[in-house]
């Protein structure tokens, strides 16, 4: 675990030991998913690397 400076950081090191889950600490979480048939994805197009 990374030491940092933060209040509650005890709590969530019970946490961890109790429902056995990791924390990310300072990083970035990305979800994706693949769109569903049909879906619009005029929205996305150009992070997608696609053309058209």
């Amino acid at each position: 675990m990374t030491p940092n400076n933060c209040k509650s950081m005890p709590y969530w090191e019970r946490q961890v030991e109790k429902y056995n889950f990791y924390l990310i600490m300072h990083e970035h979480l990305f979800v994706f998913r693949k769109p569903k048939k049909g879906e619009d994805l005029s929205r996305v197009r150009y992070s997608m690397g696609l053309s058209k």
